[in-house]
């Protein structure tokens, strides 16, 4: 669902560049995770459910955890597990022009949250084991602050056409 539209990442690869805009991340080490979030937009006057792709780019001199969090979407819970557990870790980005290179040369330290599991594995993998790749994210510990809305969440039913509602987990 998300080849539906032609996403455009320029605005991230202008501030990774040298003499980029925006954040400046050029010559900086920078940890860059990419995940999706349903969303309900209106897409030319219709609504529709649209998978939109989500990257965070964190600016640190350090790896920001070893550990991945799994957010069980349905039980509201969250399990915090070593990134080894989920054969996953920190890995070197090199853009395609520098392949052929070394990393040594590149000025920004670019990593990305990777699975290193062989694909044949994933696709033998049981459900429920399966099921923790699509609610994982970098653990940050970050205390949010205190807010009354903290324990709704919007449930979207995977039915044609979709049904989208908020729900109070308390």
């Amino acid at each position: 669902m998300i080849k539906e539209f032609n996403w455009n990442f320029e605005n991230l690869e202008k501030t990774l560049e040298e003499g980029g805009g925006g954040g400046g991340l050029y010559g900086k080490t920078v940890y860059l995770f990419g995940s999706t979030e349903p969303q309900q937009l209106d897409v030319n006057g219709e609504l529709k459910i649209v998978v939109v792709p989500v990257v965070l780019a964190v600016d640190c001199p350090f790896p920001p955890s070893d550990k991945i969090a799994i957010n069980f979407v349905r039980t509201g819970k969250e399990e915090i597990v070593p990134m080894e557990e989920m054969k996953m870790s920190w890995v070197p980005y090199v853009p395609l022009q520098d392949r052929f290179g070394g990393i040594e040369s590149l000025k920004t330290k670019i990593f990305t949250l990777c699975c290193t599991q062989r694909r044949s594995a994933l696709n033998r993998m049981k459900t429920e084991s399966a099921n923790k790749f699509y609610y994982y994210t970098p653990y940050m510990p970050l205390n949010p602050p205190e807010d009354e809305d903290g324990t709704v969440v919007r449930v979207i039913y995977p039915l044609e056409p979709p049904i989208v509602c908020d729900f109070d987990l308390m």
